[in-house]
């Protein structure tokens, strides 16, 4: 599993036209067989509630292409797949609370911050 499982719920019905719901039976499917894994596996999501945030950051090859809906449907989406998902070790990260503001670039994120957390976890 990767944010790829993840992004299959996410992308699918707002631009395939299709449910992605099928990942958490994946997920259910591999944690039944496999239990040990259940401590092993880790799932960090990284988004940003600032839709300006991702705009300075975009580069251009998003699905969304700005657009301000789709964002927030993809969002909201990475969000319910973090609470729906059956992986126990998970944090979210809200971008916007880790903006590197001793810099001149407001849109630069404080990634040594994220890392310290991370390897906390």
């Amino acid at each position: 599993m990767n944010r790829a499982h993840l992004g299959e719920y996410v992308y699918s019905p707002i631009y395939r036209k299709y449910d992605g719901d099928w990942i958490f039976d994946l997920e259910k499917s591999f944690f039944n067989n496999s239990e040990f894994y259940q401590s092993k596996i880790k799932l960090f999501v990284f988004y940003d509630s600032d839709n300006s945030n991702l705009h300075l950051r975009e580069d251009g090859k998003s699905l969304s292409n700005k657009n301000e809906e789709n964002l927030d449907k993809e969002r909201v989406r990475f969000l319910q797949a973090f609470e729906k998902s059956m992986i126990t070790n998970k944090r979210m990260f809200d971008l916007s609370d880790y903006l590197d503001v001793s810099t001149s670039r407001k849109n630069q994120i404080d990634v040594k911050a994220i890392l310290k957390l991370l390897s906390e976890i």
